[in-house]
């Protein structure tokens, strides 16, 4: 899904076959949890990335869009 997500909605044509599921659960006074984090390669490229997806219910103008990065 990390991939399939990444490569439509944000044009990275990462490899589904590198995509490695990460723990969001990290120890706080108040828990959160990110939806979605994975460690991913794009095709053709040797660096693996970390990719973080926030799923909205709906829009936020304010939500930054970031670009997979090593």
């Amino acid at each position: 899904m990390a991939a399939d997500l990444a490569n439509l909605l944000l044009k990275l044509d990462i490899d589904p076959n590198s995509v490695e599921l990460l723990e969001t659960q990290h120890q706080r006074v108040e828990e959160r949890r990110a939806d979605l984090v994975v460690r991913a390669l794009r095709r053709g490229e040797t660096k693996l990335g970390i990719l973080h997806i926030e799923i909205q219910n709906s829009n936020d103008t304010d939500m930054p869009l970031h670009r997979l990065a090593g």
